[in-house]
Parts: structure tokens; C-alpha cells; sequence
């Protein structure tokens, strides 16, 4: 599968409803369907898929079989899992609106400026553009994005001590989904060419969105076949590259 031979993809899933003969605990012949969809950055390529509504380790797993670059995505167990095959990436949107989720809390608006502090020096140069090359961008993340993540983890490290920060609330959840991402998070800056964040393929999850909201459901599972999808989705990439 082409998508596969990338050095680098991004990965998500969303769900649409699906008609199924059995009934839920509500009486209703429906049940939400997980959509897969991977995403090869250097190729331009989308791949939907989907095994009869799952959103089980194994379908992903059965999926990025023979996979050997690096891949991005949130937090969700699953691609957690997968880090021990392959590089992962974490994403700092997600990351970034937990604590957002933490209003007006003084330590979690810090962490979001310091955060959109790194994009601010992060789009300062394009790869590309004026002679900018990856190992140019690679170095500037090094000497720029670094230092900065170094005052996050010390700020992190002390509201995880703080014993006065409860489980189970917004702030307490913030600190510890970061620091559970740390490590796929730092890895976005062992290339210049990585992406800060997974928007690129959030973005395509949209469109299965779009048909939730107009088309309200699949008649089955034979509904939600990824192949049209794939192809429009890579279409419409390579009309905005």
C-alpha cells in the first residue's frame, strides 16, 4: 500500500452512526462506527478505512503493519502503543486545549503562551522559502523551541508535586496528559520537517463531519468504505499543494 512507504504519516479515527440489527440499550438499531484514516505528509496520499465499526488496537495495528517511519497523532492508547514500533509524534493542539479547558487558571495560561510562543518561532521561517532548509529549521527548533520546553517541564514537574491540584479535575488532567506525551512531543523536534501538531489530518476528519451533520447515518457497514473518501481527500491535496 503506497501510503505505507512514507517516512512520515499522521493518524486519527472519527465515528459516523451506523444502522445495525441490534438493538442498543435504548432500543435503537444504531451504533456509532469508527473511521480510520492515515495520512502520508510527504506523499500527499489519505487512506480511510474501517472494520465493521471498531475501534480496536487491532485494526490500527493491522493496518500500519510493514509502516517504518514516523507517525503522528493524539493521545489515544492505541498509537501510544504503537510508539514502541515507530517514532511517534505527539501534538501540541491537543495538548493545548486541555489547558485551555482549565480557563482562566493562572498556571494553565501560562502554559498556553509558552506554547504559542514555540509556534510563533516555529513560523518565523518555512522550509523552502529563502534558502531555509530542514537542517537549518532542525537547528533553529534547537536553539529556540528547546529552551522553552525546558521551562514548560520545570512548571509541569511542580504543578504534578502540588498536592492542592485533585485528580480527576481539568487542570490535574492537563499536567498529566502532557507529561504522558512528553517524550512524542520532544521528538517533533529531531527534524525541521515535523509537524508541531496533527491538524492536517483533523482537518480531513472534517469532511466525515460534514456527512454526520447532512446524511445522518449509514444504512451499514457496508456505508462507511473508505476508497471514495481516500480518493477525494487526495485529490483535494493535491489541488492545494
Amino acid at each position: 500500500m503506497t501510503v505505507k512507504t512514507d517516512s512520515y504519516g499522521c493518524a486519527d479515527e472519527t465515528y459516523h452512526k451506523i444502522l445495525v440489527k441490534e438493538k442498543n440499550k435504548d432500543g435503537k438499531g444504531i451504533k456509532n462506527g469508527y473511521i480510520w484514516v492515515f495520512l502520508a505528509v510527504n506523499l500527499g496520499l489519505v487512506y480511510f478505512f474501517y472494520c465493521r465499526g471498531s475501534r480496536g488496537s487491532d485494526v490500527f495495528f493491522e493496518f500500519i503493519r510493514g509502516f517504518k517511519g514516523a507517525f503522528q497523532s493524539d493521545g489515544y492508547r492505541t498509537y501510544k502503543s504503537a510508539g514502541k514500533w515507530f517514532l511517534r509524534l505527539a501534538c501540541f493542539q491537543h495538548v493545548k486545549r486541555k489547558f485551555l479547558d482549565c480557563g482562566d487558571d493562572f498556571d494553565c495560561k501560562v502554559i498556553v503562551r509558552l506554547i504559542n510562543h514555540i509556534y510563533h518561532l516555529d513560523h518565523k521561517h518555512r522550509i523552502g522559502q529563502n534558502g531555509w532548509t530542514e537542517a537549518k529549521h532542525r537547528k533553529w527548533r534547537k536553539d529556540m523551541c528547546k529552551p522553552i520546553m525546558k521551562i514548560i517541564r520545570k512548571k509541569l514537574d511542580r504543578m504534578a508535586a502540588d498536592k492542592t491540584i485533585l485528580p480527576k479535575t481539568e487542570k490535574y488532567d492537563a499536567v498529566h496528559y502532557m507529561l504522558g506525551e512528553w517524550d512524542a512531543l520532544m521528538n517533533i523536534f529531531k527534524r525541521g520537517d515535523y509537524h508541531l501538531d496533527n491538524n492536517d489530518i483533523e482537518r480531513l476528519n472534517r469532511y466525515i463531519s460534514l456527512s454526520r451533520r447532512n446524511s445522518l447515518f449509514f444504512g451499514s457497514h457496508k456505508g462507511p468504505n473508505g476508497e471514495p473518501c481516500s480518493i477525494l481527500s487526495c485529490a483535494r491535496a493535491d489541488s492545494t499543494a
